[in-house]
Formats: C-alpha cells, sequence, structure tokens
C-alpha cells in the first residue's frame, strides 16, 4: 500500500494491518513537507518497520535526500508518463 511519509516517520497506527509493504510517498507532503524533507537529508530511517522497504517520490518534485541503501525506488508523476520521463530515469536505457 502506499502510505503518507508521515505515517512513516511516527504516526504507526497502521503497523497492525495485514500489508506486506507500506511505500512512502515522499513527495506532495503538506504540512509535513519540510520536516521530512530534513528527516530524509540527514539520512534518517523511517521509523515503522512496514515502510524500511521502499520510497515512493514523484518525477515532477525533485527530493534532496539520502536513501538507504538495496531500498526499491517507486515513481510516481502527476500527468502521463512519456518515453523522455522513461529516458530520465533510466539514461535512455
Amino acid at each position: 500500500m502506499t502510505a503518507l511519509a508521515s505515517w512513516c516517520v511516527g504516526d504507526a497506527w497502521f503497523n497492525d494491518l495485514p500489508v506486506d509493504e507500506a511505500v512512502p510517498m515522499a513527495f506532495r507532503m503538506g504540512s509535513d513537507d519540510e520536516k521530512i524533507r530534513r528527516f530524509l537529508r540527514e539520512g534518517k530511517d523511517w521509523n515503522e518497520p512496514l515502510c524500511r522497504g521502499s520510497y515512493g517520490v514523484s518525477v515532477d518534485e525533485p527530493l534532496d535526500a539520502h536513501f538507504q541503501p538495496n531500498r526499491r525506488t517507486y515513481y510516481f508523476k502527476n500527468s502521463a508518463w512519456t518515453r523522455a520521463d522513461l529516458d530520465k530515469l533510466t539514461g535512455g536505457n
């Protein structure tokens, strides 16, 4: 499931749900935006274990962050994907 980044930092209301993974949406974070951005810039890890397998980021919203190694990254976009978007992510491969 996708999860608000704030849920992964300290709002662990969903940790008892029958969910294999929660993908933290590290974009369009509303009032928690600067708090979460600072958290990720400092290289901190999600407090909620369900969130520690991946990151959800938007190609439309740059994010200066130090991600934990060996995590999946899910890319989101606010409009339809284009070939140029995919080339940007894959280096044209």
